[in-house]
């Protein structure tokens, strides 16, 4: 009776879901068009009849609070197509406070949900931008929304507005948008606010219009500086400035195009170094405050790649690099906070040229579950550890040295390549990772100098899985000046490691030792198969049923 109950539930749930979507499209789509084409439009230059400012605390009107007399001394009659015009401008001046709200909620809605949902589309179709068509899409998007704006603008509800228009990622929306603000009362009377208490003020929702108008006007010229004022409004306001944005401010007087991709080593190079120092300055107060930035794949890549970038260096460095460590390191409890690429991080310590990160990210990578189905990790991580190892044996081994020594590179490279093959990584993709050949490039590579072909294979036979060293042995043609004496040990090492390293057949280096074990299983087997027999015969039918050993004729 309560699953009954549960299922009507759900039942119901979809059926007023489905209910709601076609209320939801019937409005959109019919009803609002419909419904906006039965008034004219206030223009955008008279939005304070719209938006009147409200009284104060105080009780006293404000110079913009509007009445009806004061809104209509300010057009002049002189010419009769003006005297014309009037009675129409007075008769939406005489709209009451609550028909204005609704209005203004509606024209907001369709804005939102039709107008600028049109720029969903662009997700998908960015995929094939080959075929021509995003551009030609994201072209006709923006100039509906701005010509919507244009019509339309003395309606809209400002911050929401700005809210939403902060995900297409159109500069020309936002620019229409901070046109239509220059007319609101609130939005002029915060500039002035803005202008006076620049260091006091804090970030609240009216302020939003006014800070992108300001972070334009103060960025969107050559040699511009970030004020540190400015700079905190704009942090804290996030997400409702988005960091594009602030790129787009950053950028416009050099044409900026594509706001929307983060800044990378190219881009970097076209930047003037101002622009660059205070796009990092923004990306990293805005990573120490603010833990949902820190979760974000596409700010923690930019910022780090620009911690680390060649093209960006300036007098604080080792600020950069300490940011990048946070990400990076895993030696402290800071790096659980970022959104960690693993396969970024690990190309950016070699860019850096830390080969102990190399090898703790390396170690984080074969380790972690998630990554043994990505192909592309796994070899990007072999090569690297294959090009560290390379470094190492070209300067020569010691083997006395490294031997027993953990924080030896040659020797880490060694242990991750054999986790590696030990979980099966190599088997489950193939020829295309196989340890055994990786481990030939690194023989391939020794150098002449103390013995480092064969210091190398002694290391190897005491790391790496007795059948993996080999078969590397197998596939290697070794130099003329390796004896059969240097040799014979090794093998020795590796036939009496292989028992310990035993799991099933075809791991087996001995084939008389798997005999013998296939021998002792099989009898082992048997045994307990008869023990059980005898068993049987000593229970009733019911008896071995109840114990689960019953045989049943078929």
């Amino acid at each position: 009776m309560v699953n009954n109950e549960v299922i009507l539930s759900h039942t119901e749930k979809s059926r007023v879901d489905r209910e709601i979507m076609e209320a939801t499209r019937f409005l959109i789509e019919d009803i609002l068009p419909a419904w906006m084409n039965t008034f004219k439009p206030i223009p955008p230059s008279q939005r304070r009849v719209v938006w009147p400012r409200i009284k104060d605390d105080s009780g006293v009107v404000t110079p913009d609070d509007l009445s009806m007399e004061s809104a209509a001394t300010g057009w002049s009659t002189n010419t009769p197509e003006k005297r014309a015009k009037l009675e129409d401008k007075i008769a939406h001046l005489e709209l009451d406070a609550d028909t204005k709200a609704e209005t203004c909620e509606l024209v907001t809605f369709y804005f939102k949900q039709k107008i600028l949902r049109s720029f969903d589309k662009l997700k998908g179709e960015k995929l094939r931008q080959d075929s021509g068509s995003f551009e030609k899409m994201k072209l006709e998007a923006q100039q509906n929304a701005v010509r919507f704006i244009k019509t339309y603008g003395s309606y809209l509800k400002l911050y929401d507005s700005f809210v939403a228009a902060s995900e297409t990622v159109s500069v020309a929306v936002i620019n229409a948008l901070l046109e239509i603000a220059k007319y609101d009362p609130t939005h002029i009377e915060s500039m002035k606010q803005l202008v006076r208490n620049a260091h006091s003020i804090s970030y609240e929702p009216k302020l939003l219009s006014t800070l992108l108008a300001r972070l334009y006007e103060v960025l969107g010229h050559a040699d511009a500086k970030f004020p540190h004022y400015l700079l905190s409004l704009v942090v804290n306001a996030y997400p409702d400035i988005k960091p594009w944005q602030v790129r787009a401010a950053l950028l416009s007087f050099h044409g900026c195009e594509n706001p929307g991709n983060i800044v990378d080593e190219n881009r970097l190079k076209t930047m003037a170094c101002d622009d660059a120092v205070a796009l990092y300055s923004y990306l990293s107060m805005l990573m120490e405050s603010n833990n949902a930035a820190r979760m974000d794949e596409n700010l923690v890549l930019e910022w780090c790649n620009m911690s680390v970038s060649s093209q960006f260096q300036h007098e604080k460095s080792d600020d950069q690099l300490r940011n990048f460590m946070k990400v990076a390191k895993c030696d402290n409890l800071s790096h659980v906070q970022y959104f960690r690429d693993l396969s970024f991080l690990i190309d950016a310590s070699v860019k850096i040229n830390d080969s102990s990160l190399t090898l703790d990210l390396a170690h984080e990578i074969v380790f972690n579950v998630k990554n043994q189905n990505d192909y592309s990790i796994i070899r990007k991580t072999i090569d690297h550890l294959v090009n560290l190892g390379l470094e190492c044996v070209q300067g020569g081994i010691n083997y006395d040295e490294v031997q027993f020594d953990d924080g030896c590179y040659i020797r880490k490279v060694l242990i991750l390549l054999n986790a590696i093959s030990s979980s099966r990584l190599d088997g489950a993709y193939g020829i295309s990772v196989h340890v055994p050949r990786e481990l030939v490039k690194l023989l391939n590579g020794c150098t002449h100098v103390d013995n480092c072909e064969v210091n190398l294979l002694r290391l190897m036979a005491d790391i790496v899985s007795p059948k993996d060293c080999l078969e590397a042995m197998s596939l290697w043609l070794p130099h003329e000046g390796i004896s059969t004496e240097s040799v014979i040990p090794i093998l020795r090492k590796c036939l009496m490691r292989g028992p310990q390293h035993i799991g099933d057949g075809e791991d087996e280096i001995s084939s008389a030792l798997h005999r013998v074990r296939s021998i002792r299983l099989k009898e082992t087997t048997q045994q307990n198969n008869s023990m059980a027999t005898v068993k049987r015969s000593d229970m009733s039918v019911w008896e071995q049923m109840k114990q689960g050993v019953a045989i049943m004729d078929k």
